[in-house]
């Protein structure tokens, strides 16, 4: 098989995996719907580009977080169908970090988008950013010295015209 077709392959094998993770998952549908809600949020509020960026990544992340969940519950299954407690273990964790995911994911949300459902909650645009004094470095407290006076450049150092067109072109 060449190179290419197996790379094409890959695809086909990737868009598999996620045909049935949205057919097959419940909880994959109701991320999707969620996703659907943010992104027309998105569009009424005119969010800016980079909250745009931190909505996609969650997005990203929430559906990666998803589908190793799955792999990693089929895999379980097909192990064994019996219980056993290191089996519950690695569900309840695949469970648990899309937990966290989507958890972290509300967060980001709620910092996009409650500024715009609830005015009151808008930091005014002079606000600064959080400021914690510090202590002087170490160079900080000596005293000033004053740099060496330049020195003229020596006459067979000057760049020639033709060194310039070579850096300009």
């Amino acid at each position: 098989m060449s190179y290419i077709r197996k790379r094409i392959n890959a695809f086909k094998y990737a868009g598999r995996g996620i045909a049935h993770l949205f057919r097959n998952e419940a909880h994959a549908k109701i991320h999707l719907s969620v996703m659907c809600l943010v992104i027309i949020a998105g569009c009424f509020f005119h969010i800016s580009p980079s909250e745009w960026c931190a909505v996609i990544l969650c997005f990203g992340g929430v559906l990666s977080a998803e589908g190793f969940n799955t792999a990693i519950e089929a895999l379980a299954d097909k192990v064994s169908l019996q219980k056993d407690p290191l089996i519950r273990i690695a569900k309840d964790v695949a469970a648990g970090a899309v937990l966290l995911f989507t958890l972290a994911a509300i967060a980001i949300g709620l910092r996009i988008f409650l500024p715009h459902l609830l005015p009151a909650t808008r930091l005014p645009p002079s606000r600064p950013a959080l400021t914690l004094p510090l202590p002087p470095l170490p160079h900080q407290s000596l005293p000033h010295q004053p740099l060496p006076p330049p020195q003229p450049p020596h006459a067979s150092l000057s760049p020639s015209p033709s060194a310039f067109s070579f850096i300009l072109f």
